[in-house]
């Protein structure tokens, strides 16, 4: 049976082991005589035997050398484990899995050109040239309302969706949507330069773009064009906004992310309102705008 007796002591040598052995032994000695306990008397005599060994072996002139064997190890720091850095992800794949899972508002943009009496997928930054036509398809992963505005390098504007005649622009979820409808396409024409598609998306109803349906061709007032040749092609977020000042002040514009299409690419382009917190559903008056960019030679 092992003693329950141990020294506690720090030991500083062999001299040290020894007071302490002996003050030990007569603190033991008398607990067993006053206890009369034949098991403290047996763990004396093993503690005596354990005490005095380790004086033999240490001997009295190796302070240092018992110092060192008896001091408690030092705990070593555990190693440091480095946090594995966050995936970053980029726009592209973002908002094609925002469009997708529904988390935000977004839309799906494909630019059809016609080949050969084929409709084929094209970049929306493509070189057009005066005779190509095109289609544009929209799908929308929410309920609401959406205006396409065109900007044509004159400054002219007139509405394209809702359609002339048409007062009805609201969208479904997973509906598609083509402009120009059915069998019809736009042509560029010989006026080189920049066409500007505006791209407005909603939850409600925009009054003043409604009313441009009113008016012939479903025109809005002519802008500036000084840099209408210079804009860049394809789709684009930072947008000057079609509907004035006055009127624009009453809403607020949501920051949006792009994934846009590739060349014979059928997921073509999407925009979507990015949930930074705050959610990505549009509210009651606010929007989100874009263009599309189309130039010509």
């Amino acid at each position: 049976m092992k003693s329950r007796f141990t020294v506690e002591a720090k030991v500083s040598g062999g001299l040290a082991m020894r007071k302490q052995c002996e003050q030990q032994y007569l603190f033991i000695l008398r607990n067993a005589k006053a206890k009369r306990n034949a098991l403290i008397v047996s763990g004396l005599f093993a503690f005596t035997a354990s005490c005095y060994s380790a004086i033999a072996q240490v001997g009295p002139d190796a302070l240092p050398r018992a110092a060192a064997r008896i001091e408690p190890r030092k705990k070593t720091a555990a190693p440091s484990v480095k946090p594995r850095p966050l995936r970053r992800i980029d726009e592209n794949t973002r908002a094609r899995g925002l469009f997708l899972n529904k988390r935000s508002d977004a839309i799906s943009v494909l630019v059809l050109k016609l080949d050969d009496n084929t409709l084929v997928p094209v970049d929306p930054s493509h070189q057009f040239r005066a005779g190509d036509q095109i289609k544009i398809q929209l799908e929308s992963n929410f309920d609401g309302f959406i205006y396409v505005v065109n900007i044509q390098p004159s400054g002219k504007r007139c509405l394209m969706f809702p359609y002339v005649g048409v007062s009805d622009n609201a969208v479904t979820s997973g509906e598609q949507y083509q402009i120009p409808p059915g069998k019809d396409a736009l042509q560029f024409d010989e006026e080189k330069g920049t066409e500007v598609l505006q791209v407005i998306m909603s939850r409600d109803r925009i009054q003043y773009l409604d009313a441009a349906l009113e008016k012939p061709g479903g025109c809005l007032a002519k802008s500036a064009t000084t840099a209408a040749a210079e804009l860049q092609a394809g789709i684009v977020k930072k947008v000057t906004p079609i509907v004035p000042q006055g009127e624009w002040s009453k809403m607020r514009s949501r920051d949006i992310i792009l994934a846009s299409g590739k060349d014979k690419d059928a997921n073509g382009s999407v925009v979507a309102v990015p949930d930074n917190g705050n959610g990505g559903q549009l509210k009651a008056g606010e929007i989100a705008t874009f263009e599309l960019r189309f130039k010509h030679n």
